[in-house]
Formats: C-alpha cells, structure tokens, sequence
C-alpha cells in the first residue's frame, strides 16, 4: 500500500515530490557550524590543540592490539635513514598573519 506524500515534504522540495514545479528558488536546506574558537591569548600559534575543545578519551590512549614482544622490538628497532627529511620542511607552518585570517 503506498502512502500519500506528506505536505510538508512538498513544501521542503518542490522540485523533487511536484509533479510541475515552476519558479522554484532553492533555499539553504542547512548551515554549517562554525567551530573556530578565538583564542584569548594573541600569543599563541595559530594552530594549537586546546584540550578543553578536543579532550582526548582516556578508553583511546591505552592500545587494546596485541602486544607481542618481537612487534614491539621490531617498532623500535627501526630507523629512517639519516637523508630522508619531511616534505614540506622548509615550508613555514604559519606566519604571522594566519591567525586573523582564519
């Protein structure tokens, strides 16, 4: 048994359940959040990791994997070579002017 179509589905998109819609403007369906946070202090960098905005749980710092002896001496047995350096090394991360513009 198919069901009748509901008005307010008709009025949220006309353009999808009419049958001839005309002069339909499209509106903002929903908005983004805005999750910057100004910092207080103006002395800070311009990307920080606050703890207050992003804790990080306490169930997610303790590994639950197995913890087999030769993976762990194998982790730290292991060493880049001395030339390999990061991609955007000498790239600075921010300037002085980052953090009014964000």
């Amino acid at each position: 048994v198919r069901q009748q179509l509901r008005t307010e589905y008709r009025i949220a998109f006309p353009f999808l359940y009419n049958s001839r819609p005309r002069k339909v403007v499209l509106g903002g369906y929903h908005y983004q959040a805005v999750v910057y946070i100004k910092a207080d202090d103006p002395d800070l960098p311009a990307f920080y990791y606050d703890p207050i905005v992003n804790p990080l749980p306490a169930y997610r710092s303790v590994s639950h994997r197995s913890q087999d002896p030769a993976d762990v001496d194998a982790v730290e047995a292991f060493k880049l070579p001395e030339a390999v350096k990061p991609l955007l090394d000498d790239t600075p991360l921010f300037t002085d002017s980052t953090a009014n513009g964000i």
